[in-house]
């Protein structure tokens, strides 16, 4: 309930748009509404749902090379957290972000590496197919190893869930060449 930026209770003080646009508010200004929590979950559940189901659609009908598009599974679950809360963040939306994004990547890369077993395997895989851990486990290294680009996608995935969220939080820096004119 503080401002991240000058501590100052959010109820209570002053809020002054410094966007520098014409006609901003300036002081005195109705404060925006406060983030929507559940909205944010939803939105995070929403849209990480639809883009970690459309990474795995594209990975396992795509011949295989479509694991680049992981990381768009933190953009995917940031931007639904942005938009359920109402344009804004708070802290544990932030948090709940870089979470669910890190669950999302990896139930992706278990059903990804169970597609892929099951092909092996000359199993259906008209269904979606559920290996069992050790198996995925056993054959996740060989994966990584075909791929080595695959973990760093994941930690630019976690990356993107932390820092958009938290960009909406604490808004842009100042720029330092205004406050030095003033």
């Amino acid at each position: 309930k503080r401002c991240y930026k000058c501590r100052a209770p959010r109820a209570t003080a002053e809020f002054h748009d410094a966007g520098g646009r014409a006609g901003a508010p300036g002081l005195s200004a109705m404060p925006p509404r406060d983030p929507s929590l559940i909205g944010g979950i939803f939105g995070g559940l929403v849209f990480g749902t639809l883009v970690t189901a459309l990474w795995i659609w594209f990975d396992f009908n795509m011949t295989r090379g479509f694991f680049y598009l992981s990381w768009l599974v933190g953009a995917g679950v940031a931007i639904g957290v942005v938009l359920g809360g109402r344009g804004r963040t708070s802290f544990p939306l932030v948090l709940f972000s870089v979470l669910l994004t890190a669950l999302a990547l990896v139930v992706g890369e278990y059903l990804i590496v169970s597609s892929i077993l099951a092909t092996e395997a000359h199993l259906d895989t008209s269904r979606i197919p559920i290996a069992q851990p050790e198996d995925v486990a056993a054959a996740l290294p060989d994966l990584i190893r075909q791929a080595p680009l695959r973990p760093v996608l994941w930690v630019i995935a976690l990356v993107t869930a932390w820092g958009v969220p938290w960009a909406r939080l604490v808004g842009p820096a100042p720029d330092r060449r205004r406050l030095e004119d003033r």
